[in-house]
């Protein structure tokens, strides 16, 4: 082996810090009968910030690896008592993912090889430079490294699907907490769920976009939360001061469900349920195909089953007169004629539009 001074250009210079997060504080295992390498080796190891444990043959090798936690093996293939190649089978029984790299001599390539095809990870060729093994453990660094990077990645992303669908549970619990802050409003997010899906399954759509409506239509009123209970079960016409809190509650439930990962799919719908065709609704006043396409689908499951419930200033319209007054939206280009044959198609209420 070539010995040269650790350089200022050497990449392990400093390399263990930069992923100390990673790797932690991990040993290096440099396994070699002949002790001249060890030292020479392991005091280049040493210079470049790992710590490193030395082990004469496999047998010794397995005690240590029985006590400490190593992130690397370096191991001579040629050995007394136990060589390189079966501690290289001890090694992936205890811990598969581990990395090994050997050192061969110029008659055990084949050896070396062999040893690759179990699981090593490289081997060094002697004599070998100590720029060399810098590299190979540079290699092996950024391997691991990106791994444990991986792995973070797919814990966070089960702890953020966790979260979602807690926070989904949770807005769905406070939709229904908003439906019964009304007796007139009780189970009213539910049926127009319902509804919603009716109209989607008519019009033929994909199962996942169906669900999406669903949910969407489940949490359309999630914004009343804002609006006082006095006006929500007020006993009359509303006055155009609490007119103009109720119309808030689109956009507020919007707002809501925004920062929520798992509900940025419907947050047009729940912001655009009360947008009409003809740019009358509210909050944006959006016109015909401007409407995100779940809204429009959305907006008449609402309308159905508004018109066709109690409120405190009046009677529900029977199924066939709130029919009739969807095909004259329909005709007045106010909602989707097409969405409103769907609906009432499902609902055996017939007469087209």
């Amino acid at each position: 082996m070539s010995e040269s001074a650790p350089s200022s250009s050497n990449p392990l210079l400093n390399l263990f810090s930069s992923y100390a997060e990673y790797i932690g504080n991990r040993k290096i295992l440099l396994v070699d009968d002949e002790q001249g390498v060890r030292k020479s080796l392991s005091l280049y190891l040493a210079r470049c910030g790992f710590k490193v444990d030395e082990a004469e043959n496999g047998l010794q090798a397995k005690d240590f690896l029985s006590s400490e936690d190593y992130f690397l093996v370096i191991t001579d293939i040629t050995m007394p008592e136990m060589d390189g190649l079966d501690l290289l089978k001890y090694i992936k029984t205890l811990d598969r993912e581990m990395d090994v790299v050997m050192i061969t001599g110029h008659m055990n390539i084949e050896f070396a090889i062999d040893a690759i095809k179990k699981g090593a990870f490289d081997y060094l060729k002697k004599p070998f430079m100590l720029e060399d093994v810098s590299t190979t453990i540079t290699r092996i660094l950024e391997k691991q490294t990106l791994k444990m990077k991986s792995l973070e990645l797919e814990r966070l992303k089960e702890r953020q699907t966790v979260e979602n669908r807690q926070l989904t549970e949770f807005m769905t619990a406070l939709a229904n907490v908003i439906d019964a802050k009304s007796t007139f409003t009780m189970q009213h997010s539910e049926r127009v769920s319902e509804y919603s899906v009716r109209i989607a399954t008519e019009l033929a759509l994909p199962e996942k976009e169906i669900n999406l409506i669903a949910l969407g239509a489940r949490l359309h009123d999630v914004g009343k939360i804002a609006t006082p209970d006095y006006i929500l079960n007020k006993d009359g016409p509303l006055t155009k001061e609490e007119y103009d809190i109720i119309k808030e509650h689109p956009w507020r439930g919007a707002e809501l469900i925004k920062p929520i990962t798992s509900l940025q799919n419907i947050v047009d719908i729940v912001r655009h349920h009360h947008e009409n065709n003809d740019g009358t609704g509210y909050p944006d006043g959006l016109e015909g195909d401007h409407i995100p396409f779940h809204a429009r689908i959305v907006k008449i499951a609402d309308y159905y089953d508004a018109v066709t419930s109690t409120r405190p200033y009046r009677k529900p319209m029977s199924q066939e007169q709130a029919a009739e007054l969807l095909r004259d939206e329909a005709e007045k280009k106010r909602v989707e004629g097409e969405f409103v044959n769907a609906l009432l198609t499902q609902m055996d209420l017939l007469a087209p539009v």
